[in-house]
Order: structure tokens, then sequence, then C-alpha cells
């Protein structure tokens, strides 16, 4: 009796071994299914080094967007796959189905890239063979706000970054779209050549800026006209499209700031990351730009390798922040540094995404951009394209904050392809 029940326990210990072996291999079979999404985030953040924060950043939302997609999606992704760092791109298209419908998705064909030794800045920054009109218009509180004009056919407004840049370092890529449309470009209040207009703290404020760029409408005449930000000038332009929905017939937001706080703390987070890896020689050029008595020390050409290095931290490479025009004048950038200090401190805690959903409701034909290596995290993009009905995003994979020197070839496909689809 004792050997048969010592039997029986043994008998039973291997079944419960078996069960609890099952029940392993049964959990790791889920978990490598449910976290496919995940890991191919973990495996790119891998690839391109990006720290631990930001990858438990971009899992999370990862999550919440698979969470949300059983929801009727209300915008178009395309995701642009990667093409060598070192390379140039002109688009390939082919189609895809996805849930049952044509799905256009643009892929990149490499080719031998130009070289990366930084252009003569010395021309004009505008595209050839284009008439230039420039003017002043009066702003509120005193002083006068530049903007140019080329081309002709539908507007276009180019709301710059910053804040504190001017427009220079668009205009070269930007101005082909003047083949087609009246593309108008201007230093926002207090950078580049509107640096005597007032900036006191009671004038640097989101508010004013939306005032300014309406100004700007009204005085060109213009019903609607399609509104084009990059970077910070991203952000003003959906501060403007909450505030005049109305007079926008489209928006295209390049590599947007975050429409969130959330988005915000990720942005400066992975800046200071990347600030803490930078090499020596850069890091020295970046320290400049860290308080108003080192950054008057500068003159111009220290001025413009000083953005050159900071923006070498926002690109997928490096040489590709050598092909930015940015040539300062030294009254000028300093004005615009103060801009940008005051700016930091005159924005309240931003929380756009609700006002964007309920403001716009598929009013306005959004086209998002934004490249996967940016500084800003691509996700915060993705959130921008759920709150705004209808829109369409591109994410740009080995691409940073600046795609029309980074994928100039998709880039301007992208965008040609929108404003034909919307042309008013």
């Amino acid at each position: 009796m004792l050997g048969r029940s010592k039997h029986r326990a043994l008998s039973l210990r291997r079944q419960r071994l078996t069960v609890i072996a099952f029940a392993i291999l049964a959990s790791i079979a889920i978990i490598v299914v449910c976290h496919q999404h995940d890991r191919g985030f973990i495996q790119s953040y891998i690839g391109s080094r990006q720290h631990p924060m930001a990858l438990l950043s971009r899992l999370s939302v990862s999550r919440e967007l698979s969470a949300s997609r059983g929801r009727k999606r209300n915008s178009d992704v395309i995701r642009v796959p990667p093409r060598p760092p070192s390379c140039s791109a002109r688009p390939i298209t082919r189609h895809e189905k996805s849930k049952g419908e044509a799905l256009s998705i643009s892929y990149l064909q490499s080719v031998p890239s130009a070289s990366s030794v930084a252009p003569d800045f010395t021309v004009s920054p505008y595209a050839p063979d284009v008439v230039v009109e420039s003017d002043f218009i009066e702003v509120a509180g005193g002083g006068k706000m530049f903007y140019t004009k080329i081309g002709s056919g539908p507007p276009i407004i180019v709301a710059h970054g910053g804040p504190g840049l001017d427009h220079r370092y668009l205009a070269s890529e930007l101005s082909a779209f003047a083949k087609n449309h009246t593309v108008i470009f201007y230093d926002q209040r207090g950078s580049g050549r509107s640096h005597n207009a007032r900036k006191d703290d009671e004038h640097i404020t989101i508010e004013t800026f939306v005032d300014d760029l309406e100004g700007l409408r009204r005085c060109l005449g213009y019903k609607k006209f399609t509104l084009m930000g990059h970077s910070w000038g991203g952000l003003l332009s959906m501060y403007y499209a909450c505030a005049h929905p109305d007079r926008i017939s489209s928006l295209i937001l390049i590599n947007s700031a975050p429409a969130d706080q959330r988005g915000q703390n990720a942005f400066d987070e992975e800046l200071g990351w990347r600030m803490r890896h930078a090499s020596g020689k850069e890091a020295a050029r970046i320290d400049s730009l860290s308080s108003n008595e080192k950054f008057h020390s500068l003159n111009a050409t220290d001025i413009g390798a000083a953005y050159r290095a900071l923006f070498g931290l926002y690109v997928s490479n490096r040489h590709s922040a050598g092909k930015l025009n940015l040539e300062f004048d030294t009254v000028a950038a300093r004005s615009g540094f103060a801009i940008s200090q005051k700016m930091e401190w005159s924005v309240p805690r931003i929380d756009l995404l609700t006002e964007l959903t309920v403001t716009l409701k598929g009013r306005v034909p959004t086209l998002i951009l934004h490249g996967f290596e940016d500084v800003v995290p691509s996700w915060t993009s993705e959130e921008i394209s759920w709150a705004i009905a209808d829109s369409k995003l591109v994410l740009l994979e080995n691409c940073g904050h600046f795609p029309f020197v980074e994928a100039p070839g998709e880039f301007t496909a992208q965008v040609n392809d929108f404003l034909d689809q919307h042309r008013v």
C-alpha cells in the first residue's frame, strides 16, 4: 500500500509539472503574439540607439493606438519604408490592399546622394526663376512684420519654426510649390526682418502670433488659404486653425511640435538625451545657445554653426543639417533668440487635441508629415492625426525633423498630391 501510494503521488506530481510547463509555454506564445507590433518598435529603437525612456513612451502609445483600432479609423496613415541614411530618394508608387481598400504607399528607391559639403548660402534662398514680391505689414503694438510672396495660384502661407528662427531655412525647398501656387513666407514677430516689431512680454504670446497671422491674411485679401507649418510653426498653425477654421482651405503640418503636454515632455526628454550624447565639439557649440550672455558673444558665423550643431541632433543623417540655410543677421538672430526664451514661458500648458477634434470636425483637409528619426517623437503626430478627422498621416522612416532636405523627393510628391486633391 505504501509503495502504491508513493507511486500515485509521483504520478500526480508529474501531471502537475506537465500542466505548469504547458501553461508557461502558452503564456510565452500569447506574449509573443500580442507584442509583435511592439517588438518592431523595439528593434527600430535598438537600431537607432534610442534611450530606454523614449522606447517605453513609444510602446505605451503603440498599445493605446492598437487598443483604439477596434473603432472606425478616421484618418489615412502611410508609412514610408526606410532608405540608406547616406542616400537621397525618389518615389516609386505601388498599391497595397488594406482593409479591403486600395492604399497608396510610396516606396523609396535609393540614389546616390549629393555632396555633404554645406552649400553656399550667399545666393537668394528662393528657387530660381520665381518672381519675388516683398513688403511689410503693421502689427499690433507697433512695428512691422515682413513677408515675401512668390508664384501665382491658390495661396499657401508658410509658418516657420522656432520660435525665433526666420523663413529663410524653408525658402529654397518650399518655394518650389510656387510653380502652381502663390507661396507666402513671413518672418514672425521679433524674428528675421520682423525684429523691429514690438516684442515685450505682453505681445510675445501665442494669441498675438495667431492675430499676426490673421492680420497677414486680411492684408493680402485672401478669403481662404492653405496653411503650412513646420515644427513650432505647426503648433502655431493648429492654434490658428482652431481660432479661424473657416479661413483655411487645407492644413499641412510638417514635423509639428506636439499638441499636448505629454508630447512636449517627451520631446524635451529625447532632446536632452541626444544632447548628453553629442560629441565634445558639438556640445560646446550647442551650449552657446543656452543663455543670453553666451549667445550675445557669438558673431553671425558662430550663430549659424551653433544652430547647425543643434539641428544635427534633429536629423537622421547629420550631413542633412549642412543643407539647411542657416545664414543669420546678428541683430535679427539675437532678437529671435530672445523671442524663443520669452515664448517658452508665455505658452500655457498645451492641450490642443480635444480642441482640434471639436473645432475642426473634418472641416479642414489635413496632411501630416513626420520623420521617425525626429527628436519630436512620431507618435505625437499620430495623436494629431487621430484628433483631426479625415486627416492623412505620412510617416517617413530614416528621416528626421527636416523632410524637405532629408527626403525631398517623397516630401514634394506627397505635398503636391495633397494640394492637387484639395485645390480651390
